[in-house]
């Protein structure tokens, strides 16, 4: 079984509930103006986590932009 490995081009990584997927913007296209959600994911200095999406939380993987894949077996993100 073949598992994907996803990265960021040096942002953090976030994990948005499916529910919430339409309420997160993404990076802003002018780029290091980091205004909304992205720049509260952007300030997230800890390993981990969380910011506010609409009305749900969603999971900051902070730190560096390491490659991040999940093992759904396990329940495990690995990084």
């Amino acid at each position: 079984m073949t598992h994907t490995w996803v990265t960021s081009m040096g942002g953090p990584l976030i994990l948005v509930p499916e529910s919430a997927c339409h309420l997160w913007g993404g990076a802003p296209r002018n780029y290091p103006d980091d205004e909304g959600a992205y720049g509260y994911a952007c300030a997230v200095e800890d390993l981990v986590g969380f910011i506010d999406v609409g009305p749900v939380k969603a999971l900051v993987l902070g730190d560096d932009p390491a490659a991040t894949r999940f093992l759904p077996g396990l329940g495990v993100l690995v990084r």
